[in-house]
């Protein structure tokens, strides 16, 4: 598998335990805060949501020091600090059409901007959980 490939793993699994902290400290707070994306260099403190990466982590039985990756050093992952909320540039919509892959269907077209470091799968979970409630 190629290099890029490799460490995508590793940026999506990052982003993944980020995602899933986030989801239980966005119920209390609504502040646009730079929180951490765990990684080998990451110092977790007593804060909450640090508290809410230390229960994952257990759960997922991975400490911090794994991203280090010492059998292959390309792929290690120091970790980084993401915004809690983005702000999406130029979002733009189609009009519902027919979706010709899919009889009976139709399909919207979006096409947005995000900053570096976010994933639009991400996004398009939120659009479309809020859209069925």
């Amino acid at each position: 598998m190629p290099k890029p490939i490799r460490k995508l793993y590793v940026y999506a699994y990052q982003s993944l335990l980020f995602n899933k902290a986030l989801e239980k400290w966005s119920k209390k707070h609504k502040e646009n805060k730079q929180l951490v994306v765990p990684g080998y260099k990451t110092k977790l403190k007593n804060d909450e949501f640090s508290k809410h990466i230390i229960s994952i982590l257990k759960k997922e039985a991975i400490d911090l020091a794994k991203f280090k990756c010492q059998t292959m050093p390309e792929l290690a992952a120091p970790g980084i600090r993401r915004s809690a909320f983005i702000i999406i540039k130029e979002l733009k919509s189609s009009s519902l059409e027919s979706d010709e892959l899919n009889k009976n269907k139709k399909k919207l077209k979006l096409e947005f901007e995000l900053p570096k470091n976010t994933y639009a799968t991400t996004l398009l979970n939120v659009l479309f959980k809020h859209g069925k409630t």
